[in-house]
């Protein structure tokens, strides 16, 4: 799917393919995400970056998040661990750049990678980035754990009549063979319908 400039920074965070997704979600029911697309207008009518307001909500949602698993994660394994890159000066610095110094010819660290070139060869600043995965592919592939909860998850009693259950069962049949990586999709219907059982009311 193509998307427009305004689309693009819209579905920045996305993991999920929309065409994808609508084969499994009844788009009847799709809220479009109305709150990010209610930011990206509001910047457009006051001359402001689209790029900038999605970025300032990041900064108010998906940052937050992130922070709190990492805060609670390194508590738990008594690990003193810092953020220095948003220490409020920083953070306020780099909200005052001009969009170039951070996204150039669609690349993004723009200035961070310039500076640190002073420092480190450019086999470290420009090497592939790297998370901190773990093998959830080939968990949710075993007969236990993960694998049997995929198994076993359109049989839930709060599943959600929005979701196309055969349409889930020919993808969790296609991931269990190892034809294709459903992975990030489905750890995101898992965590979604634990979600959904344990907080909205049925």
């Amino acid at each position: 799917m193509e998307y427009s400039g305004n689309e693009a920074i819209l579905y920045n965070a996305s993991v999920i393919d929309r065409d994808f997704l609508s084969s499994v979600y009844d788009s009847k029911n799709s809220s479009e995400i109305p709150f990010r697309k209610d930011i990206i207008s509001t910047a457009i009518s006051n001359d402001l970056s689209p790029m900038f307001a999605a970025s300032m909500s990041d900064q108010h949602t998906y940052l937050v998040s992130i922070l709190n698993r990492q805060d609670k994660m390194s508590m738990a394994a008594s690990v003193e661990s810092r953020v220095p890159f948003i220490d409020y000066r920083i953070v306020e610095f780099s909200n005052a750049l001009p969009l170039s110094y951070k996204v150039n010819n669609m690349k993004g660290k723009f200035i961070l990678k310039k500076i640190a070139g002073n420092y480190l060869p450019d086999d470290i600043i420009y090497r592939k980035k790297s998370g901190f995965g773990v093998p959830i592919a080939q968990w949710m592939r075993e007969k236990q754990g993960l694998g049997e909860l995929i198994e076993n998850i359109s049989a839930e009693s709060g599943f959600p009549d929005y979701l196309n259950k055969k349409r889930l069962a020919s993808i969790i049949a296609e991931h269990k063979a190892g034809a294709k990586d459903h992975s990030e999709f489905l750890w995101s219907v898992i965590n979604f319908i634990i979600w959904k059982n344990l907080f909205v009311q049925q």
